[in-house]
């Protein structure tokens, strides 16, 4: 059974993405060539092809946008565009090597496109084979089968005959949990009792995650005294499959594809409508059943939350994005391109990078965890025994981050940051040396992409720090980034990296151990002051701040500082949550 369905898939839905479930090979880690290339072209290449093919004045685009009375269909084409280019693009960069092994790409624009912009930049082709288009009854079919789809998509969970509604504030996924995580980064974090209550808050889940944190916080909402659903079993209203599923998902979404048929583009209108309606009908089902003032999204990264943003806007509800590390890095800035929410909220203007769209969205507020991190601050003395620091010590924290693949960071830039947290502890033992990782290390071999070696050189490096009695190795779901930078004298972070930039922003000394290609505005303004890529130097730069002899973060104007963090208060999670709760 389960061959046949995949036969079907192939040959009847065989789409723009068709490409991504080809046989595979092991992909690559990505050169600094490349992953520049990314990031200063991809937005340009994106907008380029929707203007060649004049997809934003297509009757798919302009009708879809009727039926959901929306303009977010603008977005959501050039973004789902973004992923799909980049999806693509790895994989030609894994296949050019390739001697035995081809891509089956179907012929359409948008892949011809693609090809043919790798082609000339890296001067260097994959093996593909390039599948006809589908003929006109096959579109017919596939057009059919997609509103049969999206039918038992909607009723397979159940129908509501007269559901009651009850209203939230505040909406919210469950992704970090509630407990035992220090006493601050929680998926409550907005609530205060005051503007934003307990009964105002109402968590989801989007299914049991084989992912540990997920399935943890989910575990947690379940026993919180929080409102909690889960997005894959909800039943749809009776109401809602007569006034929107039929009439605008399969009525007006069938009839632009049939005018859409004779398109070379049909292939990607139809991939980006199965998308939509994928991710939007789950949401339809929540509206069927709760109503929220706001929700606050989580994933901008993939063009997956604009669909539910388009169902939430149709419901009134608002759809507010926070972005929650520092984006002031050239690395990926197109992950942030194309955003369709209400309101984007920043720390500051040097994190608008790569925005493409409407500036209005942009809401600079400062960084919304600093009074979470300066209370920490004053309750060093509780956290510090705790953990189980000696009293007392001046403590040095290092911040890991994940590398490979498509990420600037290599491995050795993670074993040289471990390195280096060893070499302090044993140069000074005296003070405290804290390693927050950001893979717990009892997954690292499971979930990292250390090579043999690499596992074989990083078991001796920590084999080495647990013989050291002044270093420390936190489990990262024990303790959250608040409390570490919180209790920290020196806050140091692999790369350019948001842990160093949090604790300057929270009057804290933070540096950068940098070794990596990508860009940071920091990288040339403060050389050998904040950012090293010398461990010797960083090891004597944190002898000098722990002596007094110096004080790298008065190196930071408040200019500077203000364009990290828009304001010098501590009030900006109660800005967050007067917009969240439509006080303001």
């Amino acid at each position: 059974m389960n061959n046949i369905i995949q036969k079907i898939n192939n040959n009847i839905f065989r789409d723009f993405l068709s490409v991504l479930d080809s046989n595979r090979v092991k992909e690559k880690d990505k050169s600094p060539e490349y992953l520049q290339w990314l990031d200063e072209e991809m937005v340009d290449m994106v907008k380029e092809f929707a203007s060649q093919e004049k997809l934003l004045d297509s009757c798919f685009i302009k009708q879809l946008n009727c039926a959901f009375n929306t303009d977010r269909f603008d977005l959501l084409i050039k973004k789902w565009l973004v992923d799909y280019f980049v999806s693509l693009f790895s994989l030609f960069d894994s296949y050019s090597n390739e001697t035995e092994n081809s891509l089956n790409i179907e012929d359409n624009p948008g892949n011809r496109f693609a090809y043919n912009r790798y082609r000339s930049k890296f001067n260097r082709i994959a093996r593909v084979n390039w599948l006809p288009r589908k003929g006109i009854l096959s579109r017919v079919l596939c057009i059919v089968l997609m509103a049969l789809r999206i039918v038992i998509s909607s009723v397979k969970t159940g129908v509501n005959v007269k559901p009651l509604k009850k209203h939230y504030k505040v909406m919210r996924e469950t992704l970090w949990g509630l407990y035992d995580r220090g006493s601050y980064f929680y998926d409550n974090f907005m609530i205060d009792g005051e503007i934003i209550k307990d009964e105002y808050l109402l968590l989801f889940s989007r299914g049991v995650s084989p992912d540990v944190t997920r399935l943890k916080a989910y575990n947690d909402a379940k026993k919180s005294p929080y409102s909690l659903f889960v997005l894959a079993k909800l039943p749809v209203s009776v109401a809602i499959i007569f006034f929107r599923i039929i009439p605008k998902y399969i009525v007006a979404g069938s009839l632009v594809m049939f005018r859409e048929i004779k398109s070379v583009d049909f292939s990607l209108y139809f991939s980006l409508f199965a998308f939509f309606c994928t991710k939007a009908i789950p949401y339809e089902k929540v509206f069927s059943n709760f109503m929220a003032t706001s929700e606050l999204g989580h994933n901008y990264y993939s063009a997956s939350h604009i669909p539910e943003a388009i169902v939430c806007q149709n419901y009134g509800t608002k759809y507010y994005l926070m972005h929650w590390s520092d984006n002031s890095t050239h690395g990926n800035r197109y992950v942030s391109a194309f955003l369709a929410c209400d309101k984007y909220f920043l720390w500051g203007d040097a994190h608008i990078q790569g925005h493409e769209g409407r500036r209005d969205i942009l809401c600079p507020i400062g960084y919304v965890f600093k009074n979470f991190i300066i209370k920490a601050t004053g309750e060093r003395d509780k956290i510090v025994k705790k953990i189980g620091i000696r009293e007392g010590s001046k403590i040095v924290s290092f911040f890991d981050e994940s590398f490979g693949g498509d990420s600037g960071m290599l491995e050795d830039h993670h074993l040289n940051l471990w390195k280096a947290a060893l070499e302090l502890a044993r140069h000074n033992p005296a003070i405290a040396v804290i390693i927050k990782p950001k893979i717990d290390v009892k997954y690292f071999e499971k979930h990292s992409r250390y090579s043999k070696q690499g596992l074989n050189e990083f078991a001796e490096i920590y084999a080495n720090i647990k013989q050291c009695a002044n270093a420390t190795v936190i489990p990262p779901a024990e303790w959250s980034f608040i409390e570490i930078i919180a209790i920290s004298d020196v806050v140091v972070t692999q790369g350019m990296t948001s842990s160093a930039t949090i604790a300057l922003i929270c009057g804290k000394e933070g540096l950068y151990f940098h070794q990596s290609y990508y860009y940071h505005p920091f990288v040339e303004k403060f050389k050998d002051q904040l950012v090293f890529d010398d461990p010797e130097k960083l090891i004597s730069a944190i002898d000098d701040i722990l002596s007094g002899r110096q004080s790298p973060k008065k190196q930071i104007s408040p200019e500077i500082l203000r364009e990290y963090d828009a304001s010098s208060d501590i009030a900006a999670i109660d800005r967050f949550r007067n917009v969240l709760a439509g006080v303001r």
